[in-house]
């Protein structure tokens, strides 16, 4: 019971109060609720998961979208190699269903490639190596930008075609989950038509289904995701059917006409060169995704480990929302950051409440969690089937950001452009109040901080003027006082300046006394407005 208080009551009791109307009455209304919440600890503690820095994220983010990008780009090619070998395979024993049916009898059959290049076989074995068909296709410079070569052959062999379908089929699901927060189980169950298009009041959103049964059993379980999302699925299902096809040839067992028009998502490797045992012959025991840190060793072309070192800069940010890392030697500046799956999910939940709490924010960087998803979860879509355990740890994410960035302003790293005495008045909370009180608070909404361009803002409630899409009025560059919930961050200096400057260069372009060149000029003066603050203070 005490579990279900911490992470799950406060959610069912908002939940019921919105459905009030529907329902003719509520348990608590939302006084009563706020009161309960200042009750409630927030879950925290040296179990927490890892908050992943952002430099460290956006690059295991961007290297896996380029591989999925580059497969895309060469899925011709990759697809009619693959069957082009299959074939080759088949031709040797009279049929693919013989190959395997020979090959699970220790049958003698000599393989259609030679291994070793400067080796090339002749007679039974063919006249070409694998290399040899690499470059026939096209592929060469893919196999060399992502695929290792044997150590041993010197070169690559058939098999070196199903490693880099295991890679983009791996990076492919973590690329789901960065942008879903589902589990890896809950991966692990997707097939090819988990893809839905919802109508809503803001056009058509894109939601994933899938299975979950972490809290109740759910067959058809709901992820609000980006658009982007594409990316990682047509990669993922071009190669669900490719093995699909070899797996009814193989013989598998559990395999229903379903299964065969709708694949899993996460699919056995069962080419024809690839050994067949009795528990992948059986379709119902899906493959399990492996461990993050597994891929740095198994898939070396994938990632710079020297990207993934920690810097101080990273180890600050990540201690900001995990504080307890500090005494664990794994996340010591120098070590490689052991990335997990499980910290894609709160990651994602945290950037995308800290750059994409305002339903027409620009996706900052990477960060593009695009605003129809902002929007869903704030406008209450997740009332209808999505995962349970996604919107409550959307929801208490939410606080957490609120209190660590709270946590910040009291620091000299803020200045308010009303001076410093308007400063202590934003603060005076903070600096007396611990990181649960702050939770607390958030979650009542007694206080208030949501990023911004120029550091943040301290407002409570919905704010009209923007502050991530425009910053006129926050800094006063439309000619009015700057806006008193400001705080301007001093670490954006370096990108203020850049803003500026290309801002500069834009209005030189511009037509005298448009309305762009009007907007330019309004923001191009704020910026200059904060520049000039921290300058002072």
């Amino acid at each position: 019971m005490g579990k279900y208080l911490k992470s799950e009551l406060i959610l069912d009791l908002d939940r019921l109060l919105h459905a009030k109307e529907s329902l003719g009455f509520s348990l608590l209304d939302e006084s009563a609720i706020r009161i309960l919440a200042k009750s409630v600890s927030h879950e925290t503690g040296s179990n927490q998961t890892p908050y992943i820095p952002s430099r460290i994220w956006s690059y295991q983010l961007f290297r896996i979208h380029e591989c999925l990008e580059d497969y895309w780009a060469n899925r011709e090619s990759i697809e009619d190699c693959f069957r082009y070998c299959v074939n080759a395979y088949a031709a040797k024993a009279g049929g693919l269903s013989n190959w395997y049916k020979d090959k699970r009898s220790h049958k003698r059959i000599d393989p259609p490639f030679a291994n070793r290049t400067g080796n090339k076989k002749t007679g039974k074995c063919g006249s070409l190596t694998f290399d040899d068909v690499v470059t026939q296709f096209g592929l060469a410079d893919l196999f060399e930008k992502w695929v290792d070569r044997s150590s041993v052959e010197k070169g690559w062999s058939v098999k070196s075609l199903t490693s880099y379908l295991g890679m983009v089929q791996f990076v492919g699901l973590i690329y789901v989950i960065n942008f879903t927060f589902m589990r890896k189980d809950e991966c692990n169950s997707l097939r090819c038509d988990c893809l839905r298009w919802v109508e809503t009041e803001f056009g058509l959103v894109p939601v994933i289904h899938g299975e979950t049964t972490k809290t109740d059993p759910d067959s058809d379980a709901r992820w609000v995701t980006s658009e982007d999302i594409e990316v990682a699925l047509e990669p993922l299902i071009s190669i669900a059917r490719l093995r699909m096809a070899c797996a009814v040839e193989s013989g598998i067992t559990n395999c229903s006409a379903e299964d065969v028009k709708n694949p899993r998502l996460r699919t056995g490797a069962y080419e024809p060169w690839m050994q067949t045992t009795e528990e992948r012959l059986e379709y119902s025991v899906a493959t399990n995704i492996p461990n993050y840190l597994s891929a740095y060793k198994k898939y070396e072309k994938l990632f710079d480990l020297n990207q993934l070192r920690i810097t101080e800069d990273d180890l600050q940010m990540a201690l900001l929302f995990s504080p307890y890392l500090l005494n664990d030697p794994r996340y010591a500046v120098g070590e490689i950051w052991p990335l997990a799956h499980h910290q894609l999910r709160r990651t994602g939940a945290v950037n995308m409440h800290a750059f994409g709490v305002s339903d027409a924010s620009i996706q900052l960087q990477l960060k593009h969690l695009n605003r129809m998803q902002t929007a869903y979860y704030g406008r209450n879509f997740t009332r209808l089937n999505l995962s349970q355990d996604t919107e409550a740890m959307i929801v208490q994410t939410r606080y957490d950001v609120v209190a660590r960035e709270l946590e910040l302003l009291a620091s000299e790293r803020y200045v308010s452009p009303r001076g410093q005495s308007r400063k202590e008045e934003i603060v005076s909370f903070v600096s007396r109040t611990d990181f649960r009180t702050l939770t607390k608070a958030a979650q009542c909404g007694d206080v208030s901080f949501r990023a911004t361009r120029l550091g943040g803002c301290a407002r409570l409630g919905q704010c009209d003027y923007g502050g991530i899409e425009a910053i006129a009025r926050c800094s006063g560059g439309d000619g009015g006082a700057p806006c008193a919930d400001a705080l301007f961050d001093r670490t954006l200096e370096q990108t203020v300046r850049k803003s500026l400057s290309s801002i500069e260069s834009q209005l030189a372009a511009e037509v005298a006394g448009s309305v762009r060149e009007r907007a330019l000029a309004q923001e191009a003066l704020g910026l200059r407005n904060y520049l000039e603050v921290i300058r002072q203070r």
